[in-house]
């Protein structure tokens, strides 16, 4: 799976992901938002995540469906994420992996729930 790289800003306080629990990060809400893209997106901005450009956070979005297809666990997704993106930590790699199966591939969203475990980033 080819990731592209993007950036994080340092702006703010970062969430950690091992507090909330996956249950939390799905339901965070783009309830506003039109396309699948737009609430990709406006989750990612809202979340403080950017990309170098838009097609490759929507790519990136698609490559995370497409391994949940083929059956990886979110946990495998979010640290092949990370390591391949120098500039993204775990957190984050699981926030866009959520993102992305509330936009782009909702049918996996339940599965998420009931089988993932949420890594804190000593993990």
């Amino acid at each position: 799976m080819v990731i592209s790289h993007y950036t994080k800003p340092v702006v703010g306080t970062a969430i950690s992901a091992a507090t909330l629990g996956l249950a939390a990060l799905l339901s965070v809400g783009t309830a506003h938002a039109g396309t699948a893209d737009d609430q990709f997106l406006a989750a990612l901005h809202q979340q403080g995540i950017s990309f170098g450009n838009t097609q490759s956070a929507i790519n990136v979005a698609h490559h995370v469906c497409d391994a949940l297809g083929q059956g990886m666990e979110p946990s495998q997704i979010s640290q092949q994420l990370a390591s391949h993106n120098p500039g993204i930590d775990r957190q984050a790699a699981l926030l866009i992996t959520v993102d992305s199966a509330q936009s782009y591939c909702p049918q996996y969203v339940h599965r998420m729930a009931n089988g993932a475990t949420v890594v804190g980033p000593n993990h």
